[in-house]
């Protein structure tokens, strides 16, 4: 058996996709951190794991994976699988943004904005050859819409709709959430397409990614795609192409 299986351990929910030898995902699965012991993963050959949600999670990852397999707790580098990572410290990218440019170099080959849309949003950008120029990351939506809630005392908490001009509080705090993302990516957007002369590649991922993706009209955004299970995708061909075997007892 060859199967690499993969897990994404986010903020909030733990996903995982068991791979074949050819890249194709055989099956896959999420559960919630408080869930985790109850989690049941298929047998493979091989484990790759993205975690960004801290060193708890780790522990209960360790106590439901077998004991006798190679785990990968991977680290972002320097380079691989064709990208160049240009953070200030490369090891300090998130995982889990690593393994997204990595798939999306993979599906695309060009200049491209990558946009993770989850408990936070990234929108991260790859130039014609694979470097990582850099990226934001900010609030998702839920977290903008309950930061306000929490922190404010007489504006609505409950979700309200996407308006052009809304006339309600419960539709502005949604709205205005919204736009704070679009516009994220549209600034983005507009900074490649003055570069390029064209309007990039956009991908989407994450659990917000179709609310987001019906929202992008603009002429320089209208073009985006969503792609599932992203990450899990790019966890795969780091361990298929790079394979590096990290010891289950080492530091994150």
């Amino acid at each position: 058996m060859t199967d690499i299986l993969t897990i994404d351990a986010g903020n909030t929910r733990v996903k995982w996709g068991l791979f074949d030898t050819y890249g194709i995902m055989l099956e896959h699965g999420v559960c919630l951190h408080c869930d985790l012991a109850n989690m049941r993963l298929p047998e493979a050959s091989r484990i790759v794991i993205s975690n960004v949600a801290g060193t708890q999670i780790r522990a209960q990852l360790e106590q439901i994976l077998p004991k006798n397999i190679s785990i990968n707790w991977i680290n972002a580098q320097a380079s691989a699988c064709g990208v160049t990572n240009s953070y200030e410290q490369p090891k300090t990218l998130g995982t889990d943004r690593w393994a997204a440019l990595v798939a999306a170099w993979h599906i695309n080959n060009q200049p491209s904005i990558v946009v993770n849309a989850g408990t936070a949003i990234t929108i991260d950008v790859l130039n014609e050859t694979g470097i990582f120029l850099g990226g934001t990351i900010m609030p998702g939506l839920r977290l903008m819409h309950d930061s306000l809630g929490h922190n404010t005392a007489n504006l609505a908490v409950n979700l309200g709709e996407i308006k052009p001009f809304p006339i309600n509080t419960q539709d502005a705090i949604t709205t205005g959430c919204m736009n704070a993302a679009l516009g994220a990516i549209l600034i983005t957007a507009e900074r490649l397409q003055a570069h390029y002369n064209r309007p990039p590649a956009i991908i989407i991922t994450g659990g917000d990614a179709v609310i987001i993706k019906e929202n992008l009209i603009n002429e320089v955004t209208k073009q985006a795609i969503i792609v599932d299970n992203l990450v899990l995708q790019g966890l795969y061909l780091l361990e298929k192409l790079i394979p590096q075997t990290i010891k289950k007892s080492d530091p994150q």
